[in-house]
């Protein structure tokens, strides 16, 4: 859960990248088998929270460098893929959704569909930024800005000695700008929760609210709350301040146009 140690992957990556846009660019450049690195450790650490949140910031990086696509881990009795279709012996009991699996969702709505596609670009972050990473999302049609995904990366668990700190994310946006909405990717007791089929209720792992289990849904994904979770960002003399969590990664989304992005700690 280091963002430097991700970001320099990708300078080997460059010149590939390049040739190919420049040779045709309807061809994308794909990055298959993530999370292979990650093969060995316990399902507690490979197929966990922390592993989400790695997940989120490896695609995103990849996204802003010109990666088209990026292909996780599907090999059933591989600890970190995303869920399990039947018994694989000592790392699970039966079909699972494993606590990586929700990451899956972040990046999907961070793309978004039709008139929201655009094009990414990786905020400078100030500070530390090993442990914090930012990406912006610009409508390609309107040039405006449509979202912005935050992940701390600062390690965090339920046996840590010290209690759960947080970043504070000031926007500075337009005048006229009243509010904005942001939803998290969170676990209670962060990165190594292992999700409810694997940990039940106390290692549960929601984006939005939203949970996925087999045993409670098939997979299919419930709210848990009855709805989605979704936070008004209340913006004051032009600031909207948002907390994220460590182990924590969250998306603001812009209704108008913000001028200006500041990271604190």
């Amino acid at each position: 859960m280091n963002h430097h140690a991700i970001a320099e992957r990708f300078p080997k990556m460059r010149r590939g990248i390049e040739y190919i846009h420049r040779a045709d660019s309807r061809i994308g450049f794909v990055i298959s088998e993530l999370g292979c690195a990650l093969g060995g450790p316990p399902i507690s650490f490979a197929g966990a929270f922390g592993a989400a949140l790695w997940a989120v910031d490896f695609h995103l990086t990849a996204m802003a460098r010109g990666v088209k696509r990026v292909s996780n881990t599907m090999r059933p009795e591989a600890t970190h893929s995303f869920w399990v279709p039947n018994d694989m012996g000592p790392q699970t009991s039966g079909p699972s959704v494993q606590g990586v699996f929700p990451s899956a969702a972040f990046i999907t709505d961070f793309v978004g569909k039709g008139d929201s596609l655009g094009k990414v670009i990786e905020i400078d972050v100030p500070g530390t930024p090993q442990f914090f990473s930012a990406f912006a999302m610009y409508n390609i049609e309107s040039g405006k800005l449509a979202r912005v995904a935050l992940v701390n990366l600062k390690q965090w668990d339920h046996n840590s000695k010290d209690d759960r700190g947080s970043a504070e994310v000031i926007l500075n946006v337009d005048a006229g700008v009243g509010s904005l909405h942001a939803r998290r990717l969170h676990a209670d007791k962060g990165t190594s929760a292992m999700g409810f089929d694997l940990g039940g209720h106390e290692d549960n792992v929601t984006w939005a609210g939203e949970q996925w289990s087999h045993t409670l849904d098939g997979g299919k994904g419930h709210f848990v709350d009855g709805s989605m979770v979704q936070e008004k960002v209340t913006v004051e003399n032009r600031h909207g301040t948002v907390s994220v969590l460590d182990s924590e990664a969250i998306i603001v989304y812009i209704d108008q146009d913000v001028s200006l992005l500041d990271l604190l700690h």
